[in-house]
């Protein structure tokens, strides 16, 4: 796999005239030096050669300075893309089917959604992921605003990453209402030049707005960041790349 910062229109040489790999992307807030906020759901797709990042409604312009970190799986299971269809999409969610997830509620994934996946469909909806009890034990990608005429689209295309959990690979959970959560981990703490990877998980209530990452200069510390407030106990799935903390640091033996 490979770990990596790039702007909204940024390559790499991991990715480049790769047009089946399935990268997933967390927006950066700070990682251009200033702060740059983005508040969209936003996707990729794949044109000429090169993987690209925009947002979902189609009209607003992605600003200046704006990052992602962005994760490029290799192949094999765990990694695989996932499309809306009539039979997998109710309301405002649609099931995943693939081993790597199947009754595996304890599961890290990751999604972004991949507009080049599925049939040229855009979803301008923040998304999300919930664990589906009620049908056998599936996990479902979820528009998370659940906002009236929101439901989710017949064709639309997503990555998905999933692995067990690990001390690279866990579960975080808002301790308090808020609009932040603070990561404490020791491959992040002090380390800005880290990438980190999150994706939410829906606790029940409708979730507005969007979120990202950035590195707090004042405590040393990554966090998720919000932009509409959390309620206790709202949880992410959070993504550490080792590999990626040893290249830009050189911490050996981190």
């Amino acid at each position: 796999p490979d770990s990596y910062l790039v702007g909204a229109t940024g390559g790499n040489a991991v990715l480049d005239d790769v047009a089946d790999a399935n990268p997933v992307a967390t927006p950066n807030w700070n990682a251009s030096g200033i702060g740059v906020s983005n508040d969209n759901a936003f996707g990729i797709y794949y044109f000429g050669g090169k993987w690209r990042l925009f947002n979902e409604d189609t009209t607003s312009v992605i600003p200046a300075n704006t990052a992602y970190n962005v994760f490029s799986p290799a192949p094999g299971a765990g990694s695989f893309r996932h499309v809306s269809s009539g039979a997998n999409t109710t309301g405002f969610a649609t099931r995943l089917d693939n081993s790597s997830v199947n009754n595996l509620p304890d599961r890290i994934i990751l999604v972004t959604q991949n507009w080049s996946a599925g049939s040229s469909i855009y979803n301008a909806h923040p998304i999300g992921l919930d664990y589906d009890t009620s049908s056998s034990g599936v996990w479902r990608i979820v528009n998370v605003d659940q906002v009236s005429g929101g439901t989710m689209p017949i064709g639309a295309g997503f990555d998905v990453y999933a692995q067990q959990p690990s001390p690279n690979a866990f579960r975080v959970a808002a301790q308090a209402a808020t609009s932040t959560i603070v990561l404490d981990h020791p491959l992040l703490n002090g380390t800005p030049c880290a990438r980190v990877h999150a994706t939410r998980l829906l606790g029940g209530a409708a979730v507005p707005r969007n979120f990202d990452v950035f590195y707090g200069t004042a405590n040393g510390r990554w966090q998720i960041f919000s932009y509409a407030p959390m309620q206790i106990g709202t949880q992410f799935n959070v993504l550490v790349d080792p590999a990626q903390v040893l290249d830009c640091t050189d911490r050996i033996f981190a």
